[in-house]
């Protein structure tokens, strides 16, 4: 994703996109819930920026599938939760299967002064399933 501008003087444009889907199956004992956490574990997000995950709600599978958190700003330091409340459950195999995974990037205007034009930066992005 690539941040830009198509008229001198407005803001960035956020890129979004919403191709990647998050698949599960999960076998949980009795009175006992998971969550599925998500942090940056490699890579910087470029100064001046924000990137934020959004996990869509789950309508493939069956079976106790959690509740997604609102939208996540990713970074470096806290492992954050994405979903929870999962028992029991699968959420299907195929490509479009399971939680359809929004990632959003753009400027973060309260440090917009660390803009810096960059080459490409390759982010890592762990989700750990965790019992609760």
């Amino acid at each position: 994703m690539n941040l830009f501008t198509s008229v001198a003087g407005s803001p960035m444009v956020t890129q979004s996109i919403a191709s990647t889907y998050l698949q599960m199956t999960s076998i949980a004992p009795a009175n006992e819930s998971r969550k599925i956490t998500v942090i940056v574990s490699n890579g910087n997000i470029p100064p001046g920026t924000i990137f934020q995950v959004t996990a869509l709600p789950c309508t493939t599978g069956a079976g106790t599938r959690g509740a997604p958190s609102s939208t996540i700003t990713l970074d470096r330091v806290t492992q954050k939760d994405l979903i929870t409340g999962i028992g029991s459950c699968y959420t299907g195999i195929m490509a479009t299967n399971g939680y359809n995974l929004l990632y959003t990037w753009g400027v973060d205007f309260a440090n917009s002064t660390l803009l810096k034009a960059t080459t490409a930066t390759t982010i890592t992005i762990t989700y750990t399933v965790l019992s609760v």
